[in-house]
């Protein structure tokens, strides 16, 4: 803007901070889940034909058998793998509804710093008996990119995650922390520390991006038919003095859920 005199100007770095979140879901193979039974409380998605068996469990484990099933066994084709009878039925289910793009606000000055904040949910439903795990990573290196610029991924000075995301005068970091009941022990806190006890303070343990996976939440039994949360949120901070350059700041990452 200039001002009354019209004898000087001055520049305003303006961020529209645009944080892309990419879903990917890996599964090892493809399956076509229908239900031969299903009600208002329940779904029943394989059966089989035989005239015994019975659920037995102990302190050290758990049994199912039948006895007497006909047709039974493996077989395949080009177009299809059946997995006829009741020891070859193994397979699980898992559903993910993924978080839509994320957008930090608010937009910041890159002379005066600030913070912007963003956060989305994973959510997840599995009837696989050992659970899941999520696990995030960037595809680039740093993460938050513009052309001709970039602002680093967060390093946390205790090796782990830090309970709060604390950037240096004249420097700028892109950070994010996850938040639900199944987060790992990284994100959990005693109320100051992280990686330690088992609070879930909120907006608390920060930690930096990467290309490789890291670990953001996992569970060892099934949800099903209800799901869980997982929010993952994203904070840049500008330290004033900075000098960031005005731009768009776009960081693209892969979220991988997995049956354990």
């Amino acid at each position: 803007m200039k001002n009354l005199h019209n004898k000087h100007k001055f520049i305003v770095y303006i961020l529209a901070l645009v944080f892309f979140l990419q879903f990917s879901l890996f599964l090892d193979k493809e399956y076509l889940f229908a239900q031969v039974m299903q009600g208002s409380q329940y779904e029943i998605e394989s059966d089989s034909i035989n005239i015994g068996g019975v659920y037995s469990t102990s302190t050290n484990y758990s049994l199912v058998d039948t006895f007497g099933q006909v047709s039974s066994g493996l077989s395949s084709s080009t177009n299809y793998e059946l997995n006829a009878g009741f020891l070859q039925d193994d397979s699980s289910s898992l559903a993910v509804v993924p978080p839509s793009d994320i957008v930090l606000s608010p937009s910041l000055p890159g002379m005066t710093g600030g913070t912007s904040d963003g956060s989305g949910v994973v959510s997840v439903s599995t009837d696989n008996f050992a659970g899941y795990s999520i696990t995030i990573n960037s595809s680039s290196n740093p993460s938050m990119t513009t052309t001709g610029a970039s602002i680093a991924d967060y390093v946390p000075s205790s090796g782990s995650a830090d309970f709060d995301m604390d950037v240096p005068s004249g420097n700028s970091a892109l950070g994010f922390t996850s938040e639900g009941v199944d987060i790992v022990q990284k994100f959990k806190d005693n109320g100051s520390i992280c990686n330690t006890g088992s609070s879930d303070n909120t907006d608390a343990c920060w930690t930096g991006l990467s290309t490789t996976l890291q670990s953001v939440s996992m569970s060892s039994s099934p949800n099903y038919p209800l799901s869980t949360d997982t929010t993952l949120k994203f904070r840049v901070k500008i330290g004033s003095g900075s000098v960031q350059k005005s731009g768009e700041y776009t960081a693209t990452t892969t979220i991988t859920i997995l049956p354990n």
